[in-house]
This record gives structure tokens, sequence and C-alpha cells, in this order.
């Protein structure tokens, strides 16, 4: 019966209509890949219809089931074929033959399990659409069957440039999240390329991404150290404003649009930070790389990228390297009068159109500002209780794109918040830095950054005393040329056990265009050990470290730290020698009343507790100031075990409850802090 209406339609339509054939749609690793065949000509207008029961007839053709209008040549990958000058079509399935000329396609990703009809319409612009339907030819006869699950980048081809050789894939958004798959764009669906150099596959190669600058993209192929990994995204997401500097937009934004204007509310999605992120994991995933050495290195835009991506995924990036980024999108209404040299005119009214201004500092999806995102100081301060990746960063004190001044408070915040970090500067402006001071530098601080891991520990200077000034943010305040950490150094092999930490620091002479800048003989330094493997701090210990000069093993100075209360111990004022120091952190020795732990004035105190204890018993503490207290079983190897109290109490006895059901026989200690007061009672537990 179906087939003899669908004959009678076909019969019944006017000899000019248009209408699209072979409309076939097959649904794989949670996308569903729509196919059809295009009339003869050009400037036709596609509109994609969507609905749980088959598409019978136009009646069904409601506004309310458009997912998608589209243009011409759907087929054709247009930003490969711009960046390379070669036609290129998409390739929809890896083992598939790529598009014809004569296909037009739609790729959607759905939101729910269920079975799916497609119908596509066609018209010329001006003229009515010819909504006729034919069933198997512009609607589907059958539904397709759609599953949820993770996409996946869809293999292309292999492109050679030079001796440099890519895989590119195709990864097609949504603004639609699923459980697997968060909205990357606010279009129902819009395609992204990225290429991926092939390195050697034998799991001990690195992972680089290679963010590309404002006005470049995913396309050509990157190689950097032999056999290593190289992944290159594509930032192009909108005609008006290009880029949107790998973060995102305001959901009112429409990306094919030249009218768009600065929205004073809405919600501002990181769009693009979840793309690159997802890109990135799945690169980690399926190509076998060591995903303890992810690097991401970039200049201009894409240093921008190399600085937030560390900053908002820590544990992610082993260390990171920029040349000339901007820090803050936020700076522009810092109250410093220098602060002109950092407006970035030439993107600020992009910026504006992506984001809203920055008075408005609108709200992300999570509750966040936006301006908090886009701002390195803010988010260095935020992560100083856990810890930033190792940055690399060149700039220049005449660059009037991305400005200077906002890199004297991201300076300032990461030596507040112990973040380490090696900053050079000199006196170029945006485009010169292959004329500038620090160029032998640049060239060696992508090879330096292979030292670090993910699982690997690293020491974070700050306040060294050979540290340059960099000024005020005016170009003519401060050195010239300078840096910050520059002249420190350090032996990668740190020792990193349950027991102790130790690190062979030393001095580095960094290389400028008018030869080597020699380090003092010796400096001073506060070191702060950061990601931490094995080596756990305990808030409110205190640490006993020794520093010996490498020459001769002779003891520099001996003391105790205090861990803060995040957790984060700095030793102070470290003496470094040319020939080397080694710094050795021990653990905190704990006693009844804890050498080292006593602070200044009165502390609490634990009542005696029996001992050893075979199970738990009833204990009692006295609090001198009340108010937020902790009390903690920590073991002889500084790590808590379990918490017994947490929150607020008044002054005087506090009677609590000694939980050991899983604790197993050993030494442990019971510890009550209240500020940076503390007392400690030893026990042991037999099983």
């Amino acid at each position: 019966m179906l087939l003899f209406l669908s004959l009678l339609t076909m019969l019944a339509r006017p000899v000019t209509a248009a209408s699209v054939t072979g409309l076939s749609a097959q649904c794989r690793n949670g996308q569903t890949f729509i196919t059809w065949t295009v009339p003869p000509g050009t400037d036709w207008i596609y509109k994609v219809y969507c609905s749980s029961s088959v598409i019978l007839d136009s009646t069904m053709l409601t506004p309310g089931r458009v997912v998608a209008t589209l243009g011409d040549s759907t087929w054709c990958d247009k930003r490969l074929t711009s960046l390379s000058g070669i036609t290129s079509a998409y390739v929809l399935d890896s083992l598939a033959a790529p598009l014809r000329p004569t296909q037009g396609m739609f790729v959607d990703t759905p939101v729910a399990n269920g079975a799916r009809y497609f119908a596509v319409t066609v018209q010329k612009s001006g003229i009515v659409a010819d909504r006729t339907i034919v069933l198997g030819q512009n609607s589907l006869a059958q539904p397709v069957t759609e599953i949820v699950a993770e996409p996946r980048p869809v293999f292309q081809r292999m492109v050679q440039e030079g001796n440099c050789s890519g895989a590119v894939y195709t990864l097609w958004v949504s603004n639609r999240a699923t459980p697997y798959f968060p909205a990357m764009t606010n279009r129902r669906s819009k395609a992204f390329d990225h290429i991926v150099h092939l390195g050697t596959p034998d799991s001990k190669h690195a992972l680089m991404l290679l963010p590309h600058a404002y006005g470049g993209g995913f396309y050509p192929p990157g190689c950097v150290g032999e056999g290593d990994y190289v992944l290159k995204l594509d930032d192009l997401v909108a005609v008006q404003d290009p880029y949107d500097f790998w973060f995102g937009f305001s959901e009112q934004y429409n990306p094919e649009s030249n009218s768009n204007i600065v929205p004073v509310d809405g919600v501002v999605q990181d769009y693009t930070a979840r793309r690159v992120l997802f890109t990135l994991l799945w690169a980690r995933r399926n190509f076998p790389v060591d995903t303890t050495k992810v690097y991401v290195a970039g200049g201009s835009m894409g240093g921008i990228c190399a600085v937030f991506l560390s900053l908002w995924h820590p544990n992610l990036i082993a260390a990171a390297w920029a040349n000339v980024p901007l820090v803050s999108f936020a700076s522009q209404s810092d109250p410093n009068p220098y602060a002109l040299f950092n407006q970035g005119n030439y993107f600020r009214q992009g910026c504006d159109r992506f984001w809203g201004e920055i008075d408005s500092d609108l709200r992300m999806a999570d509750g966040g500002r936006v301006f908090d995102r886009l701002d390195a100081s803010t988010l260095a301060a935020s992560l100083q209780g856990n810890f930033v990746p190792p940055l690399i960063t060149f700039n220049g004190r005449n660059d009037q794109t991305v400005g200077w001044a906002d890199k004297i408070s991201f300076y300032r915040a990461m030596q507040d918040s112990r973040g380490g970090g090696t900053f050079y500067w000199d006196n170029r402006d945006h485009l010169t830095a292959i004329a500038s001071a620090w160029k032998p530098m640049m060239d060696y601080g992508i090879p330096y950054m292979y030292r670090y891991r993910t699982n690997l520990s690293f020491p974070a200077f700050s306040n060294c005393s050979a540290d340059w000034n960099p000024g005020n943010g005016q170009a003519t305040n401060g050195d010239s040329v300078g840096t910050i950490n520059g002249y420190m150094d350090f032996d990668p092999a740190v020792t990193d056990d349950p027991v102790r930490w130790i690190v062979r620091l030393g001095t580095r002479d960094p290389r400028s265009q008018w030869g080597t800048m020699v380090a003092p003989d010796s400096m001073t330094v506060d070191v702060t050990p950061r990601r931490l493997q094995q080596f756990l701090l305990t808030p409110g210990f205190a640490y006993p470290y020794t520093v010996q000069r490498a020459q001769n093993m002779a003891i520099v100075r001996k003391g105790m730290a205090f861990a803060d209360g995040l957790g984060v111990l700095t030793i102070p004022r470290v003496k470094v020698y040319k020939d080397g120091s080694i710094l050795t952190i021990g653990l905190p020795k704990v006693a009844e009343v804890g050498p080292g732990l006593t602070p200044v004035g009165p502390r609490p105190v634990i009542a005696p507790v029996p001992s050893p204890l075979r199970a738990g018993c009833a204990f009692a503490v006295t609090w001198i100031r009340g108010g937020n207290v902790t009390v903690d079983l920590i073991d002889l190897a500084g790590r808590r075990i379990k918490s017994l109290w947490q929150g607020d109490s008044p002054v005087g006895l506090q009677r609590l409850q000694l939980d050991l059901a899983g604790v197993p026989s050993g030494a442990y200690s019971i510890v009550a802090r209240e500020g940076e007061a503390v007392a400690v009672r030893r026990i042991v537990v037999l099983r």
C-alpha cells in the first residue's frame, strides 16, 4: 500500500519539481550519518526533518521537526580544502569511499535511544519548497535505530607536507549534551577537523598538542621530537569573529552571522575548551603514547591555549610552553594606568561579542564567572592547594597586540601561590620573536619540557634572588630584558617516596641573542615540592629538611618547615650553588607533643588514650580557642587514614569516638588542629 501511494505521489508532481533521492541513514558510534543524492544545479537549500514515526506526506513536515537547514556542497570538507589547496570530500566511515559531489550529508548526535525517521526537502532561495514526500527516496521508509554512545572522530585521509605526514580526522559536534559527549557548539551539528602526526608505536613517546595562532589552522601536520605523536586542532568557529581563543562563546552567539551584538546577559559556554579536552583524551586513549607525557605548546593564540589548558586541567598536562600569550582577558579593567598596553584592541570587539563586556562578567554554565575562567592570575591562585603545571613563557614589553601589563599580575600570582614557572621577557613586540633577546631559549624551551611527567614531582621555585625586575606594566619601567626563575635548574631524577623527598638543585646559564647570561655563583630560592606522588604532606605538620652543597655534601642549612593548611610545604631561602645543592625533606617526627609541632601560644590537649588498642574507644579533646577544628588519624608516613572530626567546636572539652574499623595493625597518631595549633597523641593498634 505504501509503495502504491508513493507511485501516485511521483506521478502527480510537477515536471519542474526538485527532490533529493536515495536518502539513507546509519547510526555508528553514537552518531547518525544521513546522506542523499542532490538534484542537478546549485544554490539549493536543504531541510532535514526528524520524526519518531514515518514521514508520509507534507503535513508531517512541521517546523518542530526541522533539525537542520543546509546549503550546497555538504560533501566537501571546505576547511581542509581551503588550508591544503586540494579539494577534499568528507569520509563518513573510515572504511568507505569519500562522498561524491552529487551527494549531500548531515550528521546528527542522538540524545536518546530509539527508532527515528528522517526526510529531506530542497528548494531554491525565494522559491517555495517542493514538499512532496516519496518514501524510500526523500523520506526513510524504514527507521534508523539510534543508540547513545561516545562519538569517535572519523579518519579521513593521510596528508603529507614536506617531511611531516599526518592522519586527518573529523569530529562532528552538537549543541545537545549526552552522558558521553558534551555540547561543543550551539548548533545541531558542526564538523571540526584535526591532524595526528603518527609517532613510533611503542607506548614510550610523548603526545604534543600544538594549538594554532590567530589566522592559522590545523593544517599542515606538525612534527616535534622524533617518534612523538602530535595533535593539531582547529579553532575556526564563526563567520564574523573566526576564532574564539580556544574557549567558547555565549549561547546567544550565531557563528553563521555577521551581525552579532555584545550580549549583556545569558550564559557563556566553554564549547571549544570542551572539544579540545575531548579530542585530547581521545588521542591519549587511541594512540600508543605515554600518557604521563602530554604537553602543549603554542604561540600567540596558541600560547593562550597552552597557558589556560594547563591551568584548567593541571593533572592532564605535564608541562606547557607559550610564546607571546595573553594571560588575562579581564585585565582591561585593571586599575593600573598602564593596562592600556594590555588592551588587545585588535581582538577586543570580537571577545566582547563572544563573552560580553568585562564589566558584565557573564556567568558560565557551572555558575562561575567567565572572566575568572579567562584570568590566569585567578586560576593560579585557585590552584595553590594543588599545583600549576610547569609553564615556560616568553613575552614582549612592547607587545600591543596581547599586551604586557597583565603579565605583571600573573608573575606575582604565580609567586604568591608558589606556582613556580619560568618566565622570560624582552623588548619585542608581538611579531618580532625571531629577533628577540631570548630566541635561543625559545628553541631550548620545548625540549626542556620533556623532563616533566604527570607522575613525577618537581620543585616549584619562587622568590629567586637572581630574578630580574619586570616593572609595573609600563614598557619603560623595570628591566628591559629579564627572567623569573630562568637561572634555576634541577635534576629531574627527584626522589619521591613515602619517607623522603630529595632534589638536586642547580643553576642554569640562559642564552640570549648576544651571548650567555652567566648565573651567579650562588643564589637563594624558595622551593615548594609539587605534584607529589608518594611523599604525602599533612597540614599542620612540621617537616625536617637539610640543604647540602653537592660538591662536598657539607650541610649548609637545616631546620623545620610547616605544611600549611592546604598541605603545601615551602622551604624558604634555599642556598643554591653553581656546582649544585641537595635539598632533603624527611617525615615529621611525631611524638606525644610533636617536636617541631609546638606553635607559638597554647595548643589543644588530647586526653590519654588506651594503647595498644584492638577496637575503637572514646576519647576527649580540650580546645583552647574553638571554632573550625579537625581531628585526624595519621599513619607513620604522614597520611590521613581517617577523619575523626571536622567542623565547629566550642572552647573546652569535646568527646569523640575513635573508630578503628578497617585500620590495620600499626602505629598511628591522633592529630588535633585548631588553626595552626596542633596536638598529637600516639597510639598502637593490634589486631
